[in-house]
């Protein structure tokens, strides 16, 4: 025997089992026969089960699964598509008059009738309309996210009218228009894309409300639990551990979950799961495939937790994870058809978190020892904590790549490890508001390439030995402001410095840099990394403001000899305005802070640079310099406002307009001369 069910409920309601203990064969079982051996299992509930009770129950060793819940995939029919003739298929939908209209070329209509009165359908009381047997739909076809129009009509074929739902909804039939015995379907979709699809109008019996609570699922050869084919499924206050794992005589095998949600696709919906510790399980804990509507709430987690496939709405809330967690929700394949993965007060312990499809949102999160790597649509992280310390490993604590990013009121302890950030692809926003990270023995990193960046109210404070940089691009505007950097490098890029593409130019000034404090009290020569030197850099900006700043240079008794601590490489207009340089020193050195204005940058290409103009206002040094390079003054055409001092300008320049200042003919005046106008 291959399969079995020790304790087997179908089709029955309103039921408790309590205290039952089910042990399986798994060490004693005949495996010699050609089988899987899989399908053993201990308690098993089926078809159309309703509100059922298992209580206080033990399930273990098992050849398959502890638990086990599974419909019976019946249906009415199936519709094929077929390239030469359509098929089942018509390209166009159903009119007033219940008949083919092929002008609406948008939409495809199964032309096939579907009888809604067999005793199946009566019995079961439902049916939905669904993918093939792993719930695809085909090639050039996703309907996921596409209503589907379903129509009604009589005995004689005389049309009834329609009504929209989602696929793998239940239509019920006691609901559909009187007298109701053949339905056809149509939805939007591109009929010539179409290429092999088959679909079926299910009329699955669905086990629903079932609930294990307080049990026990250990050392089965497969799984703790599963669920293929179920709604509205709860597992409360069970221990489901040690399953798949090696036994004396018996080897585990695949998936080798605690629980898997996975055959049935989209019919598995609404999966409880409170208050269970997981622990031991060989692949990972918890496993979802395509599931619609999915909490884990308030377990205990050893092991991976993967929300998987094109599944819906998932939510984690007071989960205590000690293992990798995985994670997408992206129902039709397109990022931006995405619903949520949303994790909530949730603690996250030495481990990985990779969160790459759909919208994620993580609020109340502490993640400790964790790295964190976020993308999808939208990704959101809200009042949460990381705590990054790992020797040796080259993964990145945080990666963005997102298309949209937002984190606001977080901290990002980055002690030690290979970086905080990693670079990916141009996405579309960035934001980081009112939040804090603080880097110890780590390079720094890269925050992402995004077309618009804000960064405002935050702190990004470096305390370790090591170089520290951060490197943002914004292609189309940027705004960093009201925030405080220490020691730690920033590159400030309008486009790929590598291959000198400048952000986009509209005009006016897109890029801002104002009101933040800089604090530098490391030497240079430690601080140093590509093209920017420590401190803040910025470049490949065509229109750029650069006010309200605040340097400080700090020597705390060590000289830190020559720092630019900040350069800007000038574009196309730079305004310039009421920014402060200060070097501030405990004791007589050589210590000095430079605020440098540099032209134009350009990367191993003779590429031109443009003509600026720079409007220069209300700047002040205290021990510093603020230095115009002569390479600038060869590319200014205009400057207005205080002009730089002549021993900032060393030369006058050949092209351009330039105003000529501190112009002295009397080399040697003498006191109480007065000067003639002669030379």
């Amino acid at each position: 025997m291959t399969g079995y069910e020790i304790l087997t409920c179908i089709d029955i309601k309103n039921t408790i089992i309590e205290g039952a203990t089910v042990k399986g064969d798994r060490e004693t079982h005949d495996y010699s026969i050609n089988s899987t051996h899989e399908w053993g299992h201990g308690i098993s509930i089926k078809n159309l089960c309703y509100n059922i009770l298992i209580r206080n129950c033990e399930s273990f060793e098992c050849t398959g699964d502890g638990l086990a819940i599974s419909a019976d995939f019946s249906a009415l029919g199936g519709a094929q598509h077929n390239k030469t003739n359509g098929g089942h298929f018509s390209k166009g939908d159903i009119n007033a008059n219940g008949n083919i209209d092929n002008t609406q070329i948008q939409y495809v209509t199964v032309n096939k009738f579907f009888d809604i009165t067999t005793p199946l359908a009566k019995e079961i009381g439902y049916i939905f309309y669904s993918g093939d047997g792993y719930g695809g739909y085909g090639s050039g076809l996703n309907l996921n996210k596409v209503p589907i129009k379903v129509h009604f009509y009589d005995s004689n074929q005389t049309y009834l009218g329609n009504r929209s739902y989602r696929t793998y909804e239940y239509i019920y039939i006691d609901a559909m228009p009187l007298g109701t015995k053949f339905v056809r379907f149509s939805f939007l979709g591109n009929f010539d894309a179409m290429d092999g699809n088959l679909h079926y109008v299910s009329c699955a019996k669905t086990p629903q409300y079932i609930t294990f609570r307080g049990c026990n699922t250990h050392k089965n050869r497969r799984l703790g639990a599963s669920v293929m084919g179920g709604r509205f499924i709860t597992y409360e206050n069970c221990e489901i551990h040690n399953n798949s794992n090696k036994l004396i005589v018996s080897k585990g095998c695949n998936p080798g979950y605690g629980i898997d949600v996975e055959d049935g696709y989209m019919n598995n919906q609404r999966i409880l799961i409170r208050s269970c510790n997981f622990h031991d399980n060989r692949a990972g804990d918890f496993i979802c495939v395509s599931t619609r509507g999915v909490t884990l709430e308030n377990n205990k987690f050893e092991k991976l937790v993967y929300f998987n496939g094109q599944g819906d709405d998932y939510l984690s809330q007071g989960n205590l994870y000690h293992g990798p967690i995985r994670g997408k929700s992206i129902t039709s394949g397109v990022e931006k058809d995405g619903t949520f993965c949303t994790f909530k007060n949730d603690s996250i312990f030495g481990t990985q978190v990779g969160l790459d499809g759909g919208n994620t949102t993580l609020e109340n999160c502490v993640f400790t020892k964790t790295a964190l790597q976020l993308g999808g649509e939208t990704v959101k992280v809200i009042n949460c904590k990381l705590t990054y310390e790992q020797e040796g490993t080259t993964i990145s604590a945080l990666t963005l790549s997102g298309k949209h990013v937002e984190i606001h009121d977080s901290l990002f302890d980055i002690r030690s490890g290979n970086a905080y950030g990693a670079f990916l692809a141009p996405n579309d926003y960035l934001l980081i508001s009112n939040s804090q990270f603080f880097t110890g023995e780590t390079v720094g990193g890269i925050l992402g390439s995004f077309k618009e960046v804000i960064i405002k109210d935050s702190e990004f404070i470096h305390t370790g030995a090591k170089a520290n940089y951060t490197r943002v691009y914004a292609t189309e505007q940027m705004r960093i402001e009201h925030n405080t950097f220490k020691n730690h490098s920033f590159r400030i890029l309008g486009g790929d410095y590598l291959n000198n593409i400048l952000a986009v130019d509209k005009g006016y000034i897109t890029h801002y840099f104002k009101n933040n404090k800089i604090i530098w009290t490391r030497s240079s020569n430690t601080y140093v990394h590509e093209l920017l030197g420590p401190g803040i850099g910025i470049g490949l900006i065509p229109r750029l403001g650069v006010s309200d700043n605040r340097l400080e240079i700090i020597d705390q008794n060590v000289s830190l000899g020559s720092l630019y601590t900040m350069r800007i490489f000038v574009e196309n207009h730079l305004t310039f305005l009421n920014n402060i340089i200060a070097t501030i020193k405990t004791s007589e050195n050589n210590t000095k802070g430079t605020i440098t204005l540099d032209y134009a940058y350009r990367s191993g290409t003779a590429v031109s640079r443009p003509k600026a103009t720079i409007i220069n206002q209300n700047n002040a040094k205290i021990n510093s310099d603020i230095l115009f390079t002569a390479n600038l003054n060869n590319q200014l055409e205009k400057m207005s406002g205080n002009n730089p001092l002549a021993s900032f300008a060393p030369s006058q320049p050949t092209s351009g307009t330039y105003e000529l200042g501190e112009l002295i003919y009397n080399s040697t005046p003498v006191a109480g001369d007065i000067w003639d106008g002669s030379v």
